[in-house]
């Protein structure tokens, strides 16, 4: 069903930001860090594995043990800049993790096929990224 008002959306936690895709919305807690996808599931847009469209606001599971620190939403990809969650007062460097279709590379991971489930961006390990944004069928 389309709405065309604005309606509240109840998500278990305060959210520090969303990124819209053409199909599909991230949200990212303020607190923990956690990843909550809804929309069009086509090629794993949403990360939970499978294709599957989600109408409420789902965790990506797949995501445990990392704090997202940036989200960025394309047609039917997604991107995300997160922290390894360690010890109390351990650093770590930030990683990219990606997901959905990459029919023309834009999931930066080297091929072009899709990713259902968020996968680490190797060719940016160690370079210590601080934003992200998608396009259509682009990264940067």
């Amino acid at each position: 069903m389309d709405l065309y008002v604005p309606r509240h959306l109840p998500l278990p936690a305060p959210i520090a930001f969303v990124a819209c895709g053409q199909s599909h919305v991230l949200a990212v807690t303020r607190v923990t860090g956690g990843c909550f996808t809804w929309g069009c599931g086509f090629h794993g847009a949403l990360g939970h594995g499978d294709e599957s469209h989600r109408t409420t606001p789902t965790k990506v599971e797949a995501l445990a043990g990392h704090r997202v620190l940036k989200a960025a939403a394309g047609e039917a990809h997604s991107l995300l800049i997160a922290k390894p969650l360690v010890g109390c007062g351990e650093d770590t460097t930030r990683q990219v993790f990606t997901f959905g279709r990459g029919s023309e590379g834009e999931m930066g991971n080297g091929d072009t096929y899709a990713s259902r489930r968020p996968i680490m961006v190797e060719a940016l390990d160690g370079l210590e990224p601080y934003n992200i944004a998608c396009g259509n069928y682009f990264s940067v």
